[in-house]
């Protein structure tokens, strides 16, 4: 049994993720925006720019290349640092803070935002705690380290569609002015 919650943790984890590195490439304006209006210094600003969707990418690039306990760490740290931020930024914003996460929101209720941030937690928790060999029912495991640049690759061409899928939809909409 905690072999099938660990897998299920483990692609929770895998497809929150993905969705942030991908919100933020495919809407990177209001990426950058978020940003901007959080009052970061400026140095942490520049890294967290293109640090953040990178390191949500590492994190699905590990859980992907079969390294699904590095990429759960990875998740909590990334977590950690969120929630610490999420803190911080409530305190000078209020309730509602500045977002670049996932959708079209650019500010969310705070308190979702940590009960979210808990929740991936507990799911990186399971993973760490679960077993090493994630395949519950022997058919469809994690897949190996021979498959890892496959599946980067299909993770960027999944990338690649929907930034041209945005751009299509950005233009229609433009025409429809």
């Amino acid at each position: 049994m905690q072999g099938v919650i660990s897998f299920g943790a483990v692609i929770v984890l895998a497809g929150t993720f993905a969705w942030a590195a991908a919100a933020k490439v495919i809407r990177f304006p209001q990426w950058r925006d978020a940003l901007r209006a959080l009052a970061l210094p400026v140095p942490v600003e520049a890294v967290a720019l293109w640090g953040v969707p990178a390191a949500e990418a590492a994190v699905v690039a590990a859980i992907a290349g079969g390294a699904a306990k590095v990429g759960a760490a990875g998740a909590l740290a990334l977590l950690a640092a969120f929630s610490l931020l999420l803190f911080s930024v409530r305190r000078t914003h209020g309730r509602r803070v500045p977002c670049g996460c996932f959708g079209r929101a650019s500010t969310r209720d705070a308190s979702i935002m940590f009960v979210r941030n808990a929740a991936l937690a507990l799911c990186a928790t399971a993973v760490l705690a679960g077993p090493e060999d994630l395949d519950p029912g022997g058919r469809a495991g994690m897949p190996g380290a021979a498959e890892f640049w496959p599946a980067v690759l299909v993770a960027v061409g999944v990338i690649a569609a929907a930034l041209v899928l945005w751009q299509v939809d950005a233009a229609a909409r433009r025409r429809r002015r």
